[in-house]
C-alpha cells in the first residue's frame, strides 16, 4: 500500500466522521418536536350523577385532533377537545371545541378542536358518560399520528 493510498483513506475515514456527525446534529432536534401522541389511560368511577370530568393536562404540541379508544368503560361516552392554559390550569377554554363526539365502547375516534390554533398549550378531553354505574376506562392522546 503506498503513502497515497493510506492518506486517501484517512481522508475518507474523516468525510465519513463528518457527514456521520452532520447528520445527527440535523436530526437530534426533529426528535424533540415530535407530537404528544402516546396513549395514556384515563380511569374514574362513575355514580348516579354520571357527571362530566376532565382528563389530565397534556402539552399540545400541534394542530392535529385528539385521540380517544374507549376499550374498557361500561358504556359510551361524549368527549370534547379542551385548551388550557398551563398543566396546572383549573379553567378549560370551551371556544377551542369543533367536536362533541359520541365514543362508544370498542371504537376508537378522533376530536377535532382548535386547541393548538388558539394558542393553549395544553389540551384535556372533557368526558360525560352516558351511563349510571360502572367506570370509564379508556385511553387517549393529546395529539394524533
Amino acid at each position: 500500500m503506498t503513502k497515497s493510498m493510506t492518506r486517501d483513506k484517512g481522508g475518507l475515514l474523516a468525510l465519513f466522521a463528518c457527514v456521520l456527525i452532520a447528520v445527527s446534529l440535523v436530526a437530534a432536534p426533529v426528535a424533540s418536536y415530535a407530537n404528544n401522541h402516546q396513549d395514556v389511560r384515563y380511569t374514574r368511577y362513575v355514580g348516579s350523577s354520571a357527571t362530566s370530568s376532565y382528563t389530565s393536562r397534556r402539552l399540545k404540541v400541534d394542530a392535529s385532533s385528539m385521540y380517544s379508544y374507549n376499550d374498557k368503560s361500561a358504556g359510551s361516552y361524549y368527549a370534547m377537545g379542551v385548551g388550557f392554559a398551563s398543566a396546572s390550569s383549573t379553567t378549560g377554554h370551551l371556544n377551542t371545541v369543533i367536536d362533541n363526539v359520541l365514543c362508544r365502547k370498542g371504537n376508537a375516534y378522533f376530536i377535532r378542536q382548535n386547541v393548538h390554533e388558539l394558542g393553549y398549550g395544553y389540551a384535556a378531553l372533557k368526558i360525560t358518560p352516558m351511563f349510571t354505574s360502572g367506570s370509564i376506562n379508556m385511553l387517549w392522546s393529546a395529539d394524533s399520528v
